[in-house]
């Protein structure tokens, strides 16, 4: 039987404004784990290699935590092994489910009845 291979990922960010980069910047030196986290990457829709923060994932969590808090302004990657970056397609979901509403053609069979 064969193994499969686990999946290595690479996390990054790509700050959209300077403030944001400021504050990532800041939050990294906090940690003291500047060194290595910003590369250049080809990022899709721009032209030329662009600097992007390489982080871990559990950050970008924290990133997003505080993202309306701070008014952050980054778009999320991923890159799987020596693959291409892409953008990471969950980046706006939170993990939960949303409450589905009953239909009113429902919701009357639900209803208690009143017994009189």
């Amino acid at each position: 039987m064969k193994r499969k291979r686990s999946r290595k990922y690479s996390w990054y960010v790509y700050t959209e404004d300077a403030e944001t980069n400021k504050n990532i910047a800041a939050e990294l030196t906090k940690m003291h784990n500047v060194d290595g986290s910003i590369v250049w990457e080809f990022i899709p829709g721009k032209k030329e290699a662009v600097q992007i923060y390489k982080l871990e994932r559990p950050f970008i969590s924290m990133l997003k935590k505080n993202k309306a808090t701070f008014n952050l302004i980054f778009t999320e990657y991923v890159k799987e092994g020596n693959g291409k970056l892409q953008e990471w397609r969950f980046a706006n979901k939170t993990g939960k489910k949303k409450k589905k509403k009953i239909s009113q053609k429902h919701q009357s069979n639900i209803e208690p009845k009143n017994s009189v």
